[in-house]
């Protein structure tokens, strides 16, 4: 399996985490482990990937930058991820799938968008009652299901970025959960 290198989105992405704080920290999807950098002031950091290959370059990156307070945890989005965190970020694969180049860092589903939506789906049961989900995704991923998926779970974003380039547009949300679905909880 490939591991994702670092390109235009993982560093807007970068971009809109720098400054945030918090105690428990979620890396979904981390690839080469690029964002733990921002979060080593974390107490706890929690890096995720369905990717073994992933894994193992995140640990080496955290080795060679002193980044001791990472967990390294195999998974597939939520599956295998205990506890709840102030700060989830996802830099998710977006692209729709592409049967004669499959690649697990890149195909976000059908049509792009299927596994940040259930991503979506998921992710308020693992942030703390304040906590915030930063995700990126791109004009390619089809942002009305995006926006649709973030309203239908009772979330709210605010946009923290926006980048073109090349062939697309890049969006770096914030979520949050609304009032209402904290009352509901």
């Amino acid at each position: 399996m490939n591991v994702y290198e670092p390109s235009d989105d993982s560093y807007l992405l970068l971009d809109c985490i720098r400054g945030k704080v918090g105690i428990d920290a979620l890396d979904m999807g981390t690839g080469s482990g690029i964002l733990l950098e921002s979060l080593k002031n974390y107490k706890k950091i929690v890096a995720a990937d369905i990717n073994p290959n992933a894994l193992k370059i995140a640990q080496k990156f955290c080795k060679i930058n002193n980044i001791k307070n990472a967990k390294f945890v195999g998974s597939d989005l939520f599956a295998g991820i205990r506890g709840k965190f102030d700060l989830i970020t996802f830099n998710a694969p977006y692209l729709p799938s592409d049967k004669s180049y499959p690649d697990s860092a890149l195909d976000g589903g059908k049509h792009g968008y299927e596994i940040l939506v259930r991503f979506i789906d998921q992710v308020s049961g693992y942030l703390t009652a304040e906590g915030s989900a930063i995700i990126l995704f791109s004009s390619i991923t089809n942002k009305e299901k995006i926006e649709d998926a973030i309203k239908i779970n009772l979330l709210e974003f605010v946009c923290l970025g926006i980048k073109k380039v090349a062939f697309e547009t890049l969006f770096c949300y914030e979520i949050k959960k609304s009032s209402l679905r904290k009352e509901l909880e």
